[in-house]
């Protein structure tokens, strides 16, 4: 996690998160719930996640045991942005090992400016729906300054966590592609996902889904929370509350026990994924309990594997394996072709001496992705009673009209149905069916 989570800006956030736990309650998101469905392939996954294997990339990568790069062996002390040989052999360990997964590729992306460095990006490729990208990030790079720095907790435990799952992830295939991403310079200005993210922009890239793990191993206080943290709940930032129930969702359905996924939708930006978040991509940080109290060892000499709640760890590994899988649609876990309201905003106009209003409805697929195409068919009443309908463009949205009344009135507006070929209207999932406006 950045330097910047110490400022004023932290302070700010987890101040407004105790406020809001006081006010209502941590669990902030107001996003459906996902729908997820168990399956026998992520649960073979989610088993298989087991604390030796991620020990092992945390004491190579922390300096406790020597690790091998370009076939030669290589103790790593620190992995600051600006140590030179270090952090770009830090590089290199990640892109050996992602080769010696089998993945469908596997790059360095250099990035330029005041500390040069490189991302590390390895592929699976989608099967059905290759341009719906999901990217699972982590950062390479730690704290403190100076010779020695383990950085365990921040961030080998994110660093750990996402090898084991392109390892665990590639002899499947998923319908969307999964990018695992080791981005540079996070501590010192997320200047590798900067650069990503604003060159996936550039290039129209659809990024569905990004997840931050970052400093996943510390809960010493025994609270059990992990937070996943989004920004507040709008209707530009519903992708955002969806990735979150997702990981909630993944804890429930695959049994998972030793963990409370809390959400904070309050915005905290402390780590990459605030990258994606300012270039319009929705994104998550999957981080330990923050809310509460910091890690102890954080950016110090002290930030080891000894210190790390191991059991915890494995659990916030599992939940975050099976949300990713249910995300990109691994092997059998592509939901069924669904459509369901998502919202219906209202607004009033003026016609001559008369008034009426437009009830705009937003629809989605079970992905919480807009569905294009759909007849959506409806009914206003109150002031005066029509039915109207109509077909949602590229963002979901179609806009309805209600007749016109002298002096104005208060308008409800009803969804009645949704129509799309090939797809079901499933109004279990629906958040909302109606709405009202008094106008003028």
């Amino acid at each position: 996690m950045s330097k910047k989570v110490e400022a004023t800006t932290r302070g700010l956030l987890l101040m407004l998160a105790l406020v809001s736990c006081a006010v209502g309650g941590l669990a902030l998101s107001s996003a459906p719930a996902s729908g997820m469905t168990f399956n026998s392939t992520v649960n073979t996954l989610v088993s298989g996640v087991n604390q030796t294997d991620l020990a092992l990339t945390l004491y190579e990568f922390t300096g406790v045991l020597p690790s091998s790069v370009g076939g030669q062996p290589y103790t790593f002390f620190t992995r600051n942005a600006t140590s030179g040989a270090s952090i770009t052999n830090a590089e290199q360990y990640v892109y050996e090992h992602l080769l010696s997964y089998g993945l469908s590729s596997v790059s360095y992306q250099p990035y330029t400016g005041k500390t040069p460095g490189r991302n590390v990006v390895g592929e699976i490729t989608g099967a059905t729906r290759p341009s719906e990208i999901v990217v699972i990030g982590c950062h390479l790079d730690d704290m403190p300054l100076g010779s020695v720095a383990p950085g365990a907790d921040d961030d080998a435990s994110g660093v750990a966590a996402v090898l084991a799952m392109a390892k665990a992830f590639t002899p499947y295939h998923c319908e969307r592609t999964i990018r695992f991403v080791f981005f540079g310079g996070e501590e010192i200005g997320y200047l590798g996902s900067a650069y990503y993210a604003a060159q996936a922009k550039a290039s129209g890239q659809n990024i569905v889904a990004m997840i931050e793990a970052d400093m996943l191993a510390w809960n010493a206080t025994g609270s059990q929370v992990v937070e996943t943290d989004t920004r507040k709940p709008t209707s530009s930032t519903q992708g955002d509350q969806w990735i979150a129930n997702q990981y909630a969702d993944a804890r429930a359905t695959y049994g998972i026990a030793g963990i409370i996924p809390t959400t904070l939708a309050i915005g905290i930006n402390v780590s990459d994924h605030k990258s994606f978040w300012a270039n319009g991509y929705p994104a998550m940080l999957l981080i330990e309990d923050e809310y509460r109290t910091t890690n102890p060892n954080y950016h110090t000499v002290n930030d080891t594997v000894s210190t790390l709640t191991m059991p915890f760890y494995v659990a916030v590994t599992k939940a975050f394996f099976a949300e990713a899988a249910h995300i990109a649609y691994l092997d059998g876990t592509l939901p069924s072709s669904d459509v369901c309201v998502y919202d219906i905003a209202m607004s009033g106009f003026k016609s001559g001496g008369s008034y009426g209003v437009k009830a705009t409805v937003t629809v989605d697929d079970a992905g919480w992705l807009p569905a294009l195409g759909a007849t959506v068919t409806g009914s206003f009443s109150g002031a005066t009673s029509s039915t109207a309908s109509g077909v949602t463009d590229a963002s979901g949205n179609v806009t309805l009209t209600s007749t016109t009344k002298s002096g104005g009135g208060t308008w409800t507006f009803t969804v009645t149905g949704i129509s799309k070929a090939g797809w079901s209207y499933n109004t279990a999932l629906n958040r909302k069916t109606s709405a009202t406006l008094k106008y003028p």
